[in-house]
């Protein structure tokens, strides 16, 4: 579990009004939440939850069989181990935890379900489910240089409502990292007309942080 520095936290963080501007697509009755803060193009060795999230997005067609995919492994335990410790027994039973789909359909090569792998590793009494499937291959987010579109990214998604048990009283959508909240927004929307005005909140082991405009003027003398 990442502990060695400040971009980590053990518990989940809410994205409120300080953090929402970074998220554009968030609005603000939408419920979410994180455990560290990934710094985009620092490499792995610059913050624990770096170290945690590129471990977790290793891709299968290339770690698959060597040293990297004992890391990719353990970062799965470890998100799982995070969300396990930071809700109740109660809201673990109660809950419904669903992985926002990877960018790439199932006979992709690059295929990941690492998300519902975490999801599963959260363990009993907590349920997790594939209600959300990829029906068309696209580039990750962190791949692009395009902001991602919801009515596009929608276009290649598919709900599976039998999927969603009826006793539930909230879902979790799962992803590694908040970027923009597009990925959120349309998943969430997908899932609204199939459960009767339960809460569905956005539960993220990270979420990207922006640099500080103002940055390039620190060592300026006034």
């Amino acid at each position: 579990m990442p502990t060695s520095d400040v971009s980590w936290s053990g518990r989940l963080r809410i994205i409120g009004d300080l953090e929402r501007p970074d998220h554009w697509h968030l609005e603000a009755d939408d419920q979410c939440a994180f455990f560290g803060e990934y710094t985009p193009r620092e490499g792995w060795r610059y913050s624990a939850t770096n170290q945690l999230i590129l471990n977790l997005k290793k891709r299968p067609s290339v770690a698959r069989g060597t040293p990297q995919w004992p890391h990719k492994l353990k970062a799965i335990r470890d998100v799982a181990a995070a969300i396990r410790s930071s809700l109740t027994p109660e809201a673990l039973a109660t809950s419904l935890f669903v992985p926002i789909p990877s960018s790439k359909t199932p006979d992709h090569p690059d295929f990941d379900p690492r998300m519902l792998a975490v999801a599963r590793a959260i363990g009993a009494p907590a349920r997790a489910a594939d209600v959300l499937r990829t029906t068309a291959d696209r580039l990750a987010m962190h791949e692009s240089a395009d902001r991602r579109e919801p009515d596009a990214l929608e276009a290649t998604l598919e709900v599976l409502p039998s999927a969603i048990p009826a006793d539930i009283e909230r879902i979790f959508l799962l992803d590694d990292m908040i970027t923009t909240g597009c990925s959120f927004k349309v998943c969430k929307g997908l899932l609204q007309p199939h459960v009767s005005g339960k809460p569905i909140i956005g539960l993220f082991a990270s979420r990207r942080v922006l640099p500080d405009p103002f940055a390039a003027f620190d060592d300026l003398e006034f």
